[in-house]
């Protein structure tokens, strides 16, 4: 399980401490007209235009609703890079099946797992994709940067201190995680940094939970202000999938996961699948037209 790959968090909320764990091995490829290179803790992505194209979703679990539909709607909007935030699924076949969806996609897939996430089995339903595709598929959970160009994103994977994590096995993120990142990634001088996190940061609207509850962590809000980050991409709460609030927060602007499936929003509007497309660049972080 997770705990052989990554440090195992105790307390009243017990999780896998997977933005600590072994990164993926080095390798570089060439996706399309993007050069990947992964070393140590960062990938660096090379050719991309200044402005980046970015479509963000996250996985169908715990829902059995079919992938496909975002599938065809990220095929439908071009995007540089597709980022996957959590929820591939709770057990081998439905990873596998999530993870094969994503593969048959042409440009780069990002995973950064999320609070129903086991990283092991992530990893191994990863090995379980062709060779090309395992360099174009690639989990971000255990990194520090992905340098695209002028946007530099930092992932931050796990239910904040393990609540809300599906397992004593799945991935979660506590304060001392936070200071492994900010320890590791540093100033923000010369980069535009935006946070890729399961959970939104607390706030007034981007974070409210099922009848308007807030359900934002604080704790990503404090990781996201102290490496100076311009905007969050997060998965959950899903009431609100596939909102962007660009005023929610002072200083940030936050971009929701489309979640194929799931419950309402918090007005009680119904979740359509699909996918949040923004553009990122050194002006921050905007919704893109389809």
């Amino acid at each position: 399980m997770c705990g052989s790959i990554a440090p195992q968090a105790g307390g009243p909320t017990p999780h896998a401490r997977c933005a600590v764990a072994e990164p993926p091995a080095a390798f570089e490829a060439g996706v399309g007209a993007l050069r990947l290179h992964l070393a140590e803790r960062e990938l660096r992505i090379d050719g991309a235009p200044d402005v980046l194209r970015v479509a963000l979703v996250r996985g169908p679990a715990p829902s059995s609703a079919p992938l496909q539909p975002s599938i065809e709607a990220l095929g439908r909007a071009r995007p540089d890079l597709v980022l996957c935030v959590g929820g591939f699924g709770d057990d081998p076949p439905s990873i596998v099946g999530t993870l094969r969806s994503l593969a048959a996609l042409p440009m780069p897939v990002l995973l950064v797992a999320g609070g129903r996430d086991d990283l092991a089995m992530l990893r191994a339903g990863l090995a379980q994709l062709p060779p090309e595709a395992r360099t174009r598929v690639l989990d971000l959970s255990s990194l520090r940067r992905v340098r695209v160009g002028a946007v530099v994103l930092v992932p931050a994977a796990g239910a904040p201190d393990g609540r809300y994590a599906r397992s004593d096995e799945a991935c979660g993120l506590g304060a001392a995680d936070v200071e492994a990142i900010v320890d590791d990634v540093g100033d923000a001088e010369g980069e535009t940094r935006f946070l890729v996190s399961w959970a939104a940061p607390e706030g007034p609207a981007s974070a409210r939970g099922i009848e308007g509850a807030p359900s934002g962590s604080a704790l990503v809000g404090e990781l996201a202000e102290r490496v100076g980050a311009r905007g969050v991409l997060s998965a959950w709460p899903e009431a609100q999938a596939g909102r962007t609030f660009l005023d929610a927060v002072p200083a940030l602007a936050v971009a929701s996961a489309l979640v194929p499936g799931g419950p309402p929003r918090a007005d009680g509007s119904e979740v359509v699948p699909g996918v949040t497309l923004l553009e990122l660049g050194a002006g921050g972080l905007s919704s893109a037209a389809p």
